[in-house]
């Protein structure tokens, strides 16, 4: 829960703070929505930052 937390924040405040639009980012209650957004957020992450933070942020 915390990961996730931590990961939308950071795109809310790039954002906000940066002038970044992200799109589609959803804040959802459930256990799997939450999955889906943490995923969803470092997609999002990967395409902000390119391929070579990509393999960093997506490695388990």
């Amino acid at each position: 829960m915390h990961n996730i937390v931590y990961v939308c924040d950071l795109l809310v405040r790039l954002h906000t703070d940066a002038g970044i639009v992200i799109k589609d980012l959803l804040i959802l209650t459930s256990y799997q929505a939450q999955y889906l957004v943490y995923e969803t957020a470092l997609v999002e992450l990967q395409n902000l930052f390119g391929a070579q933070y990509g393999e960093v942020l997506l490695r388990k």
